[in-house]
Formats: C-alpha cells, sequence, structure tokens
C-alpha cells in the first residue's frame, strides 16, 4: 500500500477540548502501517503530541497571536506542505485559512455549533462574541466547500451543514468523539471521593457557565423542587465561566436564598472529573446549542441516572438512557425531580442503562474511523 503522509494543524488547539481530540487519535496512529504523521503546534504544547509514528514541528511564530497564525498560515504553510510532500492536510478545528499545494487534500472537523445557530448567538449582547461567532461562520462556510473532508460529529450537525452549506465538493462521514475509559468508574470498588466535593449527596451540571446552557433556568428548578419537597441533594455548577453570565446566575441563586444550597466549583481538574461524575446522585446538562457533548458521554460513563435537555443531539447520544426536558421551562425539570430522584430502583436502573450506552463509544473507534476516512479520500483520488 503506498505511503501517505499526513499534516495536522494543531496551532488553533489552545484548550483541552481540542488538544484531547488531537492527541487521542495520534495514540491509534501507529495501526496504521502506511501512514507518516507531522503535526504543527504550539511549542508549550508539542510534548502532548510526542507520539510513535508522529514528527512534531514546533511553530513559534504563528503562536504569538491569532494575527500572527492568520499570516503564517497564509503565506509559510503551503510552503511546507509542499516541502514535506504532504498527501493530506487535516485540520481538526475546521477552518481552512490557506491555499494548499494542488496535490494536497484537505480535512476539516465541524467542532462549533454555535456558529450555524443564529438565535442561540443572539443571547449575547452585541459586541465581540457576537462579531467573532458571525466571522467563524463566514469562515467555515468557505472552508466547508473547499475540503476534500468534513468530518461531523453528529448526525445533527450534519444535517445542519447539508442545510445551511448544500454545496460542498468533498466527501461526509459521521464519526462522533470517543470517550476515555478513565470515566469508565461503574462497578468499581472505590472510586476516592475529592475533598473539595460537599459532604452527602449532590446533582451535577458539568459545563461552562454560559448563556446557552440554561444554568439560570437549572437554578430556578431546583429552587422549585426546594418549595415542593426539601431534597437532600445540593446542587454542583461545575465548570469555567462566561463572567456576564456567571453574575446572573450568583445573583439568581442570592435572590432565591440558594447560598448554602447551591455550589459554583470553578473549573475541576481533568483529572479528577471522574471522581466528580462518580459521586454525584445524578447528572444535569441543559444545554440548548451542541454538537458533540463530551459532558454527556463522561456522565453516561460514571452509571449514574442523566437528566438531559431534550435539544438535539442530546437524544442521539443517550438515547433511553436518559429522562429529557425543555431546558427553558424550570417547572417541567423540578416535576421530573420530583418524580425519579428518591426512586432507588430507578435510579439502579438507569444507571445501569446509562454505563451500557456509554460503551457505544471509545477513542480507539473513533480514531480508528477517522484514519479509515482518510484512506477512502485517497481512493478518490485515483
Amino acid at each position: 500500500m503506498e505511503r501517505r503522509i499526513i499534516a495536522i494543524n494543531a496551532l488553533s488547539a489552545l484548550q483541552g477540548g481540542g488538544q484531547s481530540y488531537i492527541s487521542n487519535l495520534l495514540r491509534y496512529a501507529s495501526e496504521f502501517s502506511n501512514i507518516k504523521i507531522y503535526i504543527f503546534a504550539p511549542p508549550q504544547f508539542a510534548h502532548l503530541y510526542a507520539l510513535p509514528k508522529v514528527e512534531v514541528i514546533p511553530s513559534i511564530i504563528p503562536s504569538k497571536g491569532i494575527l500572527h497564525r492568520i499570516i503564517w498560515e497564509r503565506l509559510r504553510l503551503p510552503e511546507l506542505l509542499k516541502k514535506l510532500k504532504i498527501h493530506l492536510i487535516f485540520c481538526p478545528g475546521g477552518v481552512i485559512n490557506f491555499s494548499p499545494p494542488s496535490n494536497c487534500m484537505t480535512a476539516v472537523t465541524f467542532q462549533n455549533m454555535l456558529i450555524f445557530d443564529g438565535l442561540e448567538r443572539q443571547r449575547y449582547p452585541l459586541g465581540y462574541r457576537r462579531l467573532r461567532l458571525a466571522l467563524l461562520e463566514r469562515i467555515s462556510r468557505k472552508s466547508f466547500k473547499q475540503a476534500d473532508l468534513v468530518i461531523f460529529l453528529s448526525e445533527y450537525a450534519k444535517k445542519v451543514v447539508d442545510e445551511k452549506v448544500p454545496d460542498r465538493k468533498g466527501l461526509s462521514v459521521v464519526i462522533p468523539h470517543g470517550l476515555d475509559d478513565r470515566f469508565r468508574t461503574a462497578g468499581r470498588d472505590y472510586i476516592p471521593r475529592l475533598k473539595s466535593l460537599p459532604e452527602g449527596d449532590y446533582l451535577l451540571y458539568v459545563s461552562v457557565i454560559d448563556v446557552f446552557k440554561a444554568q439560570i433556568e437549572i437554578v430556578r428548578a431546583y429552587h422549585i423542587l426546594c418549595q415542593k419537597q426539601h431534597p437532600k441533594e445540593k446542587l454542583l455548577l461545575v465548570g469555567s465561566e462566561y463572567p456576564p453570565y456567571g453574575k446572573l446566575v450568583r445573583k439568581e441563586i442570592r435572590r432565591l436564598g440558594l447560598q448554602d444550597k447551591v455550589i459554583i466549583t470553578g473549573q475541576i481538574s481533568y483529572t479528577d472529573m471522574p471522581s466528580v461524575y462518580h459521586h454525584a446522585k445524578a447528572h444535569i446538562f441543559a444545554s440548548s446549542c451542541e454538537n458533540c457533548p463530551n459532558i454527556v458521554l463522561e456522565s453516561l460513563a460514571s452509571g449514574r441516572p442523566l437528566f438531559l435537555s431534550n435539544r438535539a443531539p442530546m437524544p442521539e447520544f443517550a438515547g433511553d438512557a436518559a429522562i429529557y426536558f425543555n431546558p427553558y421551562n424550570p417547572e417541567e425539570l423540578s416535576n421530573i425531580l420530583a418524580r425519579y430522584l428518591d426512586n432507588e430502583s430507578w435510579i439502579m436502573e438507569m444507571g445501569k442503562k446509562a454505563f451500557e450506552r456509554s460503551l457505544l463509544y471509545s477513542w480507539e473507534k473513533t480514531a480508528r474511523e477517522t484514519f479509515r476516512a482518510f484512506e477512502n479520500l485517497y481512493k478518490t483520488e485515483k
């Protein structure tokens, strides 16, 4: 089989999610004997990708800022692709900001559903956030039209882009994110409980505190529940914050007198999250704009019941292993929690279903399907 040389542009992967996606794919690259991989990465993250069959090219200038990266990608990257005789350049961030050599194919992954959801974008005030998302939509449309392969993380995401960008020239494939086995804690004999966790049971909502995540509505639903039956479980909100919305969430907590019952922890280390998921009584996830919700996959793996937003693509990933609710109807969620939280047999049954559902997802499967998609792309070249 002809040897293929792949380059990965990881210069925009500055957060944990993007880095995890790339590094987990690369862990299984050695299974494909006919490929050689180069990866362009910021020097400070080069160690994340130092794996067999991968040659990391630390790139200093484009790591200085977004303008440096744009200029470098347009002027320098095409020269490097030609010099290294690259057959395929993979842009996991979803953007092709350069003109590849004529014999070099392109592949992208569609990651950010928010750029194609105008209604959700309007939740942000006029300013930098909305402008950035609008610009990303324009760039992404152009990139998807240009790409030889677009990888979608869900059937829902593909449906949206099929409607928004129907005139794409390349191939499409749906490959969900994988799941790290460290999150499969259900049934394990002993998972240490973090000292920072509150005593007793808690309901867990893991997600960035942001305008389309409906934390205010979840706090209101919890308040209604407290008025109905005085639950023993506290509510934990775990994640980083979009500051303007975070202030509104805290204001609502104070207004409802829930300072001792609702706890905002901030971001918790990725390595500590399996314990946080495992010791929850149940998980809540109320986002109204997702592509492939990693948090839902990780929650499934803990073997705890899930109460999920009824917006797509949540049912696509959790199936019948969750209870769904309208994220903007606090009364509905409070009624569901009141019905199920004290039903121990139901909690055990749904926890088992959740864990079994999690077995559909693994990084090994994701990586293999991704590299096979690249191989199929090569076949179209002939």
